[in-house]
């Protein structure tokens, strides 16, 4: 995962089922280092979702949301973090949804409530997410009401993410807010075994910002 996270070289990056058990903080910690990048926030505190920064990134504030869960299911947040990007303000989210089909779309629905109030603070969104879902589901309607579906606005690279070996499905997606211009989206080519490290195939976006912050 490191090798391939180095290779990309991204600004940010959301990682799901990073480590959030015995040593979570330190593994999470370890796995940036030899990624290139370091922690924003996550792994236990997020439930096994984390943020990473590279060098131009400067940290501003972070938080987390739960999320609605049922029974004994695992359970699920949206990691949150401000970030200035050489003076471009915007706030990452990372969130892996829920296995379960009503859960997951209680889920979806209060994470595209939470990101469309941050807007208002902040005009620049991006969520990077492993849905659990396909385009044309209620969950992935949910997500797109107020955010753009990065790779169908501007498709580059591959679709599909799942399962890496073999993909048959778009099941991630990033996601972003209006005042943020989408160049390309789309699963990149030439990586290096990614299907050694993941499940899924990674999603990566190239993406222009406003530069100027409303806070």
């Amino acid at each position: 995962m490191a090798a391939n996270i180095r290779a990309l070289a991204p600004d940010l990056a959301c990682v799901q089922e990073a480590p959030r058990f015995l040593f979570s903080r330190r593994k999470c910690a370890a796995l940036a280092r030899a990624a290139g990048m370091t922690v924003l926030t996550g792994g236990r505190s997020t439930h096994g979702n984390l943020l990473l920064a590279g060098p131009r990134v400067h940290p501003v504030s972070t938080t987390r949301v739960r999320l609605p869960r049922s029974g004994r299911r695992h359970r699920r947040a949206l990691a949150l973090a401000t970030v200035d990007v050489d003076g471009a303000w915007l706030v990452l989210a990372g969130t892996h949804l829920s296995l379960d089909p009503d859960e997951r779309l209680k889920q979806a629905v209060l994470v595209a409530a939470q990101l469309d109030a941050s807007s208002h603070e902040v005009p620049g969104v991006v969520l990077g997410a492993d849905v659990n879902d396909v385009p044309g589901s209620q969950v992935w309607a949910a997500l797109t009401a107020s955010l753009r579906d990065a790779h169908a606005t501007a498709p580059v690279g591959g679709a599909l993410t799942f399962p890496a070996r073999g993909p048959d499905r778009r099941l991630d997606g990033v996601f972003v807010s209006a005042a943020i211009n989408v160049v390309g989206c789309g699963v990149p080519p030439g990586l290096s075994d990614p299907a050694s490290a993941t499940d899924h195939l990674p999603v990566v976006a190239d993406l222009e910002m406003p530069v100027d912050p409303v806070v």
